[in-house]
């Protein structure tokens, strides 16, 4: 399954104020793309209209998978988690996997492998509110290691991350790209990925 963005003349904002000039850009697979940009520039906002949380203000886009237009195989992780704090770390996974087409063949064993990779083993089974704000970005970042999405929304990925975790977060990051998904991502925090493209939001 092949997915690919296509952006034309895009402003987005809030109450018709525009946060940036109109964008334009294509995102195909393979391709990782930081949207970079000042606070408040509008990177949170064009993460989430692309995800189809937000109407944009004009212009367009398009996803398409395998050439028709379709948002199959999106997957998409905000900056605040979106965790369930009286849900376990497995049991916050197990139901936003539920969402995901294609894994319907990850059960609880896995999970809580993968939980455990990422030094979440001790935890895995502890309410989400329980969690340092570290540990709840790792567990969302999860998603990223068990949902076999062909495009990747990330907003602030390496947020609460220790230089352990964001070493690890770019090297899941870099082979996703090098298997043919697609991944548009906004960071305040360095990573070492190979941008093949960066979209500089600004007025």
């Amino acid at each position: 399954m092949t997915s690919r963005l296509e952006i034309d003349a895009l402003v987005c904002g809030h109450a018709e104020r525009a946060l940036f000039a109109p964008l334009t850009a294509t995102l195909a697979a393979g391709d990782i793309v930081r949207v970079a940009g000042d606070n408040g520039a509008g990177k949170t906002t064009l993460l989430r209209t692309l995800a189809g949380l937000l109407t944009p203000l004009s212009g367009t886009f398009r996803w398409s998978t395998d050439g028709r237009a379709s948002r199959a195989g999106l997957g998409f992780i905000d900056h605040d988690n979106a965790l369930s704090p009286v849900l376990t770390p497995v049991e916050n996974l197990s139901a936003v996997l539920r969402l995901h087409r294609n894994t319907s063949g990850v059960d609880e064993f896995q999970i809580v492998h993968t939980l455990a990779a990422l030094g979440l083993k001790r935890v895995a089974h502890k309410p989400c509110r329980a969690l340092s704000a570290g540990q709840k970005r790792r567990t969302a970042l999860a998603r990223l290691w068990l949902a076999s999405c062909r495009v990747w929304l990330l907003d602030e990925p390496a947020a609460a991350l220790d230089q352990a975790s964001r070493e690890r977060l770019a090297r899941q990051m870099q082979i996703m790209a090098d298997d043919g998904a697609a991944i548009l991502y906004s960071t305040h925090q360095a990573l070492n990925v190979t941008d093949t493209q960066v979209i500089e939001l600004s007025r």
